[in-house]
């Protein structure tokens, strides 16, 4: 293979940063080739696509050296929307991206600024629509999709325009795990058509599939190679934000050789190897909380557009002291029924109660100091100059006396691991901590349940076990937690009762252990379970993670 993209010697610093973003890069990436790239928050991931698409230095401004060649020809000469359909980039906040009327028009936006024909621009269009599973959806207003689908909206606007090298920074963040593997599909597609990817990912499971994996680390390249040699060390992964593929990390506590990538090779080995499952239970049930009704939903529809229902005969309630994961595809009205527990939305029928009360009694506004909601993106939330002033503002808003607001302020930041970052500017955190002070933003307002959607996206896995254990911590603390996400791992590892969504309608409710047992509701969601847990069920156990499943399984003596 040839080279198609190279980055010689590439630094760079941003204005006003002390910290070099880049330092010394020797990256590149062939004709057909598919590259993962991976590494902690702030490794430098995001600088290198930005530096490759154009936009480093020409848009964002600093302090940048080296050179990158497109086909050994420099780009620095060349204007970003002349780069545009060679290099198309998907940005990890993609809904910057899209600001069209309708999905048919931000498709063809790019075309017609690259001056494409309309008989081609409408071919293209048809074909990418099928490609990412947007043609029933072709005359929405983008602003009206779920997050799953703008990111979706986001990849085929850049597919259309046919680049030779597609960068996708974190595309699959708001994807449902079926979503997840059509993205990886449409991309390894590409690359067998002769254009390359450049992947970048937090998650593991889903590199495996690249043809090679870059992993950085303060800036620099620290390890290049094939998936399964650069991820089989569970500490070097755990060293560089990430979990290690789950297979891997099995083998690695097992103390087997060999790199297994998939359930079923690794089923393979261990039967090889003599592994058979130990006697007795796979691990300790968390029992229910017991505690008195909190919030209920009795028979609740609802419709954003006359006779598109969204949900459909909702029944749930959730109890004191609860940990509940909402599980479902993208669009399943996951976070559209939870917007209804602090009255943000009105049923179209049924009733929603907060303490045997209905919500809409008690109003959005007072709602809020009940029932905290931490948006998906902390981004939302957050606009004072600094850490102190945004946790401040919601207790000035309920009427909080100024004496007693810095010590509220300084318990909260101390619950989230925030202390002594009262002064700091909000974003120049890393996403990590703008996640934790949303967090204690809702929490310095004390309400008895926390709700979260997607509390992990975007963060690497270090971040991610400490948003997790927070919310463990706050849970056994007596706060009630409700999440929305679409990370089964996060769901099989922390939660204690599994909610299964779909198109609007609820189809499981239990414990996680009895609802990842059941293949057949995961699969009316679009969801797939973890390896691990796929694994164990090969051998009649129930283990929901990697240390379960190898404290469950022994070796025979041959």
């Amino acid at each position: 293979m040839c080279s198609l993209l190279s980055c010689r010697n590439v630094s760079f610093t941003y204005r006003g940063s002390r910290k070099i973003a880049l330092d010394r890069v020797d990256f590149s990436i062939d004709q057909g080739e598919f590259v993962g790239i991976a590494g902690a928050t702030g490794a430098g991931k995001s600088t290198l696509v930005k530096c490759i698409s154009g936009i480093v230095p020409k848009l964002f401004k600093g302090q940048f050296s080296g050179d990158i060649l497109l086909r050994g020809e420099p780009i620095r000469r060349r204007r970003v929307a002349e780069l545009a359909g060679t290099i198309g980039t998907v940005f990890q906040d993609f809904e910057a991206q899209l600001f069209s009327t309708n999905v048919r028009h931000e498709l063809a936006f790019g075309m017609e600024n690259l001056c494409i024909d309309r008989e081609t621009m409408q071919r293209r269009i048809d074909e990418v629509v099928q490609v990412v599973g947007l043609s029933n959806l072709i005359d929405r207003e983008p602003q009206s999709l779920s997050g799953g689908q703008k990111q979706r909206l986001a990849l085929a606007s850049v597919l259309c325009l046919n680049p030779d090298l597609l960068l996708c920074d974190e595309p699959t963040t708001d994807l449902d795990p079926i979503g997840r593997r059509e993205l990886l599909d449409i991309l390894e597609r590409l690359v067998a058509s002769g254009n390359s990817v450049g992947l970048v990912e937090h998650d593991t499971e889903r590199l495996i599939r690249a043809d090679r994996v870059v992993v950085m680390g303060d800036g620099r390249i620290v390890a290049s190679g094939k998936p399964a040699e650069v991820l089989s060390d569970p500490e070097f992964c755990t060293y560089n934000g990430l979990f290690a593929p789950q297979m891997l990390a099995l083998f690695s506590l097992l103390g087997l050789r060999g790199h297994p990538l998939s359930v079923e090779e690794a089923k393979e080995v261990l039967d090889r190897e003599g592994f058979v499952p130990k006697s007795g239970p796979t691990g300790a049930e968390v029992p229910e909380p017991g505690g008195a009704p909190l919030i209920a939903t009795e028979d609740l529809h609802f419709s954003y557009t006359p006779n598109v229902p969204v949900l459909r005969g909702i029944s749930l309630e959730i109890r004191q002291g609860d940990f509940v994961c909402l599980l479902g595809q993208n669009g399943s009205g996951k976070t559209t029924l939870v917007m209804h527990f602090n009255a943000f939305l009105q049923p179209g029928s049924g009733r929603v109660l907060f303490k045997g009360t209905p919500v809409e009694e008690i109003g959005p506004a007072r709602m809020g100091r009940r029932i905290g909601f931490v948006f998906q993106n902390p981004d939302q939330m957050l606009f004072a100059p600094n850490v102190f002033e945004e946790v401040a503002f919601g207790l000035r808003n309920y009427g909080i006396s100024e004496r007693d607001i810095p010590q509220k302020v300084s318990a909260a930041l101390e619950s989230v691991g925030l202390a002594g970052k009262e002064e700091v500017d909000p974003f120049v955190m890393t996403k990590g901590e703008r996640q934790k002070l949303a967090v204690a933003c809702v929490l310095a307002c004390e309400p008895e349940v926390l709700i979260l959607d997607e509390p992990t996206t975007g963060l690497d896995a270090q971040e991610q076990i400490a948003m997790m254990d927070l919310l463990t911590t706050l849970n056994r603390a007596g706060h009630t937690i409700v999440i929305i996400t679409h990370s089964v791992q996060v769901a099989a590892g922390y939660a204690r009762r599994v909610v299964l969504l779909d198109s609007g309608k609820i189809i499981g409710d239990g414990t996680a252990r009895g609802i990842f047992s059941r293949p057949d509701l995961l699969s009316r969601t679009s969801l797939i379970a973890p390896p691990c847990v796929r694994l164990g069920c090969m051998y009649g156990l129930s283990a929901l993670t990697v240390p379960e499943l190898a404290r469950s399984l022994e070796r025979r003596v041959q």
